[in-house]
């Protein structure tokens, strides 16, 4: 039986192409310890600064079988090739970053805690959904598309993270970057 083709893509923007080489490294670590997809890396680098949006858009056109949305300053956790809920369109994991514990917040209650620690970055979606991030928004269209995503197609939030958020880089360089509290701001917006 032939394993399922997983493509992941990798939005590579501006101030982020050194520290996308360890996104890069936890997805062909994550490759070469399961056998579950049939895995190819597609990182796009947005050098004329057209957005996270149009960058993952871009990466996803033509997938089929499934498609995983890693940030360039994340890392893909340990096991997550192997968490993808094949029942459902979309599988999250609990959101972990770098430096705090795992939160699994479950996304009904995203009301009562906000945008921030529900759903992140870092999942799978079935690439025949072929929902596209919202090139005009340069902050909040991770949440937006979220929103879309749970309103429209079936899910899972699993219990283990499938990406670790970096803490590093945060996405406000280049001319489509901002800051965390303009995002919350936006995201929040959408409830």
């Amino acid at each position: 039986m032939s394993r399922p083709r997983l493509r992941v893509v990798i939005p590579i923007g501006l101030g982020h192409e050194e520290i996308s080489a360890r996104a890069i490294r936890s997805v062909e670590d994550e490759i070469a310890r399961s056998d579950t997809f049939n895995v190819e890396l597609a990182p796009v680098n947005d050098k004329e600064g057209r957005g996270r949006s149009w960058a993952r858009n871009h990466g996803a056109d033509g997938a089929d079988g499934w498609v995983f949305f890693l940030d360039a300053d994340d890392m893909m956790a340990p096991g997550a090739l192997d968490r993808c809920s094949f029942d459902h369109d979309a599988t999250w994991g609990a959101v972990k970053r770098e430096v705090q514990d795992v939160r699994h917040n479950v996304w009904p209650l995203h009301r009562l805690e906000s945008a921030t620690g529900t759903l992140s970055m870092g999942f799978f979606l079935r690439a025949e959904v072929a929902e596209r991030f919202r090139e005009d928004l340069d902050i909040g269209e991770d949440f937006e598309f979220y929103r879309r995503i749970t309103d429209n197609y079936s899910w899972l939030k699993v219990r283990e993270p499938l990406a670790i958020i970096g803490w590093r880089t945060p996405a406000t360089k280049g001319p489509r970057g901002g800051r965390s509290n303009r995002w919350r701001e936006e995201a929040e917006a959408w409830l």
